[in-house]
């Protein structure tokens, strides 16, 4: 009996490609989306008359309409903010790793020259966090550094004179990144807060239109189910903001 023909194996389904998260926020993008298809509604000829009468003029249709506009733009504006922050933050990060790593290389060597000598070692500052340290501690421990490397170089142990010059640039380079991470970090939260802001200000103007379109045109009409639907309301149930 012949052997039963192999099972063909299967075509290599399709690469999914990695989807990039977007830098606006969808739910506020679908915020300002709905707010336009209200402020779309309510700057037409067949119902701003009507909405007046309940309060809605048209010059506030107007204002949430350029409030609506900018707050796009703010918000464009923060998610550059929050890129460049990340930038700044994986600079920071960087230099925080050179000036570490230098900082364990000196440390090194002071535990090659002064193995049993745990007093020097501390004054290496050996077996201190330097990596969870905060910013005014890790300073402190590099000017301590810099400090006992001017009567202690460890030039028997290969430690140079141009690595012991270098270790200043590195601190410097590290703090210059440290300020410029904590503002930009600070811009981009600022923006935020502008952007929220104002969004809560143009969702609650939102719903007080369609509340007037609610009392203007009631679900209880059929009649009135394409006014609600082109204001975002259900046609055929009560709207309570």
């Amino acid at each position: 009996m012949p052997d039963p023909a192999p099972t063909p194996t299967p075509p290599p389904g399709p690469v999914l490609k990695k989807q990039k998260r977007s830098v606006i926020n969808q739910a506020d993008a679908a915020d300002l989306n709905d707010t336009e298809q209200v402020v779309t509604a309510a700057q037409s000829t067949a119902y701003a008359a009507a909405l007046a009468t309940r309060g809605v003029t048209t010059a506030a249709v107007a204002t949430l309409d350029t409030d609506v506009i900018q707050c796009r733009k703010d918000t464009a504006k923060a998610a550059q903010a929050d890129f460049y922050a990340q930038k700044k933050t994986k600079l920071e990060a960087a230099a925080k790793t050179t000036l570490l790593d230098a900082f364990r290389y000196f440390q090194n060597a002071a535990k090659l020259k002064f193995p049993t000598d745990s007093d020097t070692q501390q004054q290496f500052f050996i077996g201190e966090d330097l990596a969870g340290a905060s910013r005014p501690s890790l300073e402190a421990y590099c000017a301590g550094l810099i400090e006992k490397l001017a009567t202690e170089p460890l030039t028997s142990k290969g430690v140079t004179a141009a690595e012991i010059s270098a270790f200043p640039v590195k601190l410097e380079a590290w703090q210059d990144a440290d300020t410029d991470q904590t503002n930009a970090q600070g811009a981009a939260a600022d923006l935020r807060i502008d952007v929220s802001t104002l969004l809560t200000t143009i969702r609650a103007r939102r719903t007080e239109i369609r509340l007037a379109v609610n009392l203007q045109w009631p679900h209880t009409d059929p009649a009135n189910a394409p006014t609600r639907k082109a204001f975002g309301l259900p046609p055929a149930k009560p709207y309570n903001g």
